[in-house]
């Protein structure tokens, strides 16, 4: 009985262990997102985008591109909120986003952006200035907090039609099927 105990208690150790070397090494490593001298990690992301148009991948767009390709061909935004350190941000990049079928829905009805929640430049939107403001260990971009209402969860999702009204805020990981009905649901 004792001997079964003692196995129980490595495996569980182990099993944590492993569990917190992967948590590190997917906040570390991860090829397309991969950090620059600046450290800002979604131009690699947007760059990455732009080498391989396909029909299945989301070509994703900065926040600056997406008002311009906005204006010249007018589609709804959508913008996914995330952070580096999120787990289920890279998840959901990993299962949902890679899709084919999601990233062609996506392309043909969005303008779709990826935004830092914690990294992005200054920008100017409707009028307004947005920056990132010291949050304590974090900063946090003041245009990520007025575009979710306040309410910081990784990740997030806003959808703002072609006069830039939000249209609908979808929150968490999601599978392919579900994500695109809510995604129909709020176009």
């Amino acid at each position: 009985m004792k001997s079964k105990l003692n196995l129980l208690k490595n495996g569980r150790l182990i099993f944590s262990a492993v569990i917190l070397m992967g948590l590190f090494s997917c906040s570390q490593s991860n090829e397309a997102t991969e950090s620059n001298s600046d450290g800002n990690k979604t131009e690699n992301v947007l760059a990455s985008a732009r080498e391989e148009p396909s029909s299945d991948a989301i070509q994703w767009l900065g926040i600056e591109e997406a008002l311009a390709a906005q204006r010249e061909n007018p589609k709804p935004l959508f913008i996914d909120v995330y952070t580096d350190w999120c787990h289920w941000c890279k998840v959901m990049d990993s299962k949902t986003f890679s899709r084919p079928e999601v990233a062609r829905y996506m392309n043909e009805n969005f303008h779709p952006v990826k935004f830092n929640a914690e990294k992005e430049a200054p920008l100017t939107f409707r009028g307004q200035e947005f920056k990132v403001v010291d949050a304590g260990r974090r900063g946090i971009h003041t245009f990520a907090y007025a575009i979710l209402d306040g309410r910081m969860s990784y990740p997030s999702y806003v959808i703002l039609d072609n006069q830039l009204q939000r249209l609908g805020i979808i929150k968490g990981f999601k599978e392919a099927e579900p994500f695109l009905q809510e995604l129909k649901q709020v176009r």
